[in-house]
């Protein structure tokens, strides 16, 4: 399992979660099929956008998950399998 940003999010948003270290994002990806072509040993087995698990936490987020932009740009959970 892999959380990823997408390269917008990495650019453009400061991440709260690391806000207190000298750690910075330096890169990020659009979606699986993306980190599947940087480390293709692995192959996706499912993708799903930290929206849909907002959405039990916050209900506005049914409606913000609504947007296509807003799914585009958030985070995801990758599940992957190594070959072989």
């Amino acid at each position: 399992m892999v959380e990823t940003m997408s390269p917008f999010v990495v650019k453009h948003v400061k991440e709260k979660s690391i806000e207190g270290s000298n750690a910075k994002f330096t890169w990020g990806v659009k979606n699986g099929k993306e980190l599947q072509r940087i480390i293709s040993e692995f192959s996706v087995q499912q993708e799903v956008s930290l929206v849909e698990g907002m959405k039990e936490l916050m209900p506005i987020y049914h409606v913000i998950g609504k947007i296509p932009t807003v799914r585009n740009i958030s985070n995801k959970i990758i599940v992957m399998e190594k070959h072989g």
